[in-house]
């Protein structure tokens, strides 16, 4: 198994692997051509983001920023390429109605969640995302490594990332192992409960 920095070749396999991890999240409803869109942005634009690579195929991956506002000024210099992929939800009110909520707060530097504490001085982890099987246990552990590394190198203070709060066991009990706690909790979308997560590096 190869750790390495993710190349815009690879957001075919990226994608795959994010219909796979998450099948029932926002982003996956949005389809495969902004979710192409989405992970490009990390590439493109030089934020974080590493692929678990075997015999040429790309088995996980985990993408995140230094500064998340600076990676939401880069989602809209590519506003227009996710136009299309988000016309073809036009008929999916529900779905419709979330969209608006979150290029909203994009456009205009908003909050989803007004309430929620910020964590400016911390790296964002986004997403990490695994194709699981016998094989490929501990992949999720290896490419986690490999960011807090990285982030360690760019002196950053610690990494937040925000994770669901009910049935999420499994997750939570993996970034326990490396030293996240939680931080807050709070609602999204009215009805989801959510956990922010903080880990902090020794000076």
């Amino acid at each position: 198994m190869i750790i390495r920095d993710a190349a815009l070749n690879d957001l075919e396999q990226i994608v795959n692997v994010h219909f796979f991890a998450f099948p029932e999240f926002f982003l996956t409803s949005l389809g495969r051509k902004f979710l192409k869109q989405y992970y490009k942005i990390y590439i493109k634009y030089s934020h974080i983001a590493f692929v678990a690579e075997k015999n040429g195929v790309i088995e996980g991956f985990v993408v995140g920023s230094n500064d998340s506002t600076v990676f939401y000024t880069d989602l809209k210099k590519e506003f227009l390429c996710f136009i299309f992929p988000m016309i073809t939800n036009l008929f999916n009110f529900n779905l419709l109605s979330k969209i608006f909520k979150r290029v909203y707060s994009v456009l205009f530097k908003k909050k989803i969640n007004n309430s929620l504490k910020s964590y400016d001085e911390l790296n964002e982890l986004t997403s990490i995302g695994v194709i699981s099987n016998d094989q490929n246990r501990g992949v999720g552990s290896l490419l986690l490594a490999k960011y807090e590394q990285y982030c360690i190198e760019q002196k950053v203070k610690g990494i937040t990332l925000t994770t669901d709060a009910d049935k999420n066991e499994k997750v939570l009990r993996f970034y326990r192992k490396f030293g996240y706690s939680i931080d807050q909790s709070f609602v999204q979308d009215e009805k989801r409960a959510m956990y922010s997560l903080v880990k902090y590096f020794k000076d």
